[in-house]
């Protein structure tokens, strides 16, 4: 929010819901998913965010991280 690009000057003045206003954590679950499937340690985090991960993991990345 305190960039000084050009660009994300025109996203701000423009209210962008994904820009402007608080970020909401549950964004992120598909990204902490994927980073479970690859440490395990960012489980518990994933599964707060999200109950289960993405459809599409499951056939990528078949076997959950130890």
């Amino acid at each position: 929010m305190h960039s000084s690009v050009a660009f994300d000057a025109k996203r701000r003045e423009a209210g962008l819901p994904s820009y402007s206003g608080q970020w909401d954590p549950k964004n992120a679950a598909e990204l902490f998913h994927l980073a479970a499937r690859l440490d395990g340690r960012y489980t518990p985090i994933a599964l707060q965010l999200a109950a289960t991960p993405p459809a599409w993991l499951a056939v990528c990345l078949p076997m959950p991280a130890r």
